[in-house]
C-alpha cells in the first residue's frame, strides 16, 4: 500500500492546515478536517452541510463544525460591527 494511501485509511491523524499556513486556523480549519474525518459520522453528512459551513465562515457567521461558545460569539459580533465596538472599548 502506498503511503498515501495507509494516511486515509489507518488511524494516522491528518496534519493540521493551520500548521502549513497561519491564516487557515480558527473556524477554516475546523471546517477543513471535520471534511476529512477518517470517522463517517464526525464528516458533514452532505455537500449542502459543507456548502453551508464555508458560506457561514464567508458570512463572519458560526460554523457549524466549531463549537458555539459566548467567547465565540461575542468576537465575531465584534468583528462585524468595529465602529460600535471601539466607541464601547473607549467609552470604558
Amino acid at each position: 500500500m502506498e503511503a498515501a494511501q495507509r494516511a486515509v485509511v489507518e488511524e494516522e491523524a491528518p496534519l493540521r492546515p493551520g500548521s502549513i499556513d497561519r491564516t487557515l486556523r480558527g473556524a477554516l480549519e475546523s471546517v477543513m478536517l471535520k471534511a476529512i474525518e477518517k470517522e463517517a459520522d464526525k464528516r458533514y453528512q452532505s455537500v449542502s452541510g459543507l456548502a453551508a459551513d464555508i458560506q457561514a465562515w464567508l458570512d463572519g457567521d458560526p460554523v457549524s463544525a466549531v463549537p458555539h461558545g459566548a467567547w465565540l460569539r461575542l468576537t465575531q459580533i465584534m468583528r462585524r460591527h468595529p465602529v460600535i465596538t471601539s466607541t464601547l472599548l473607549g467609552v470604558l
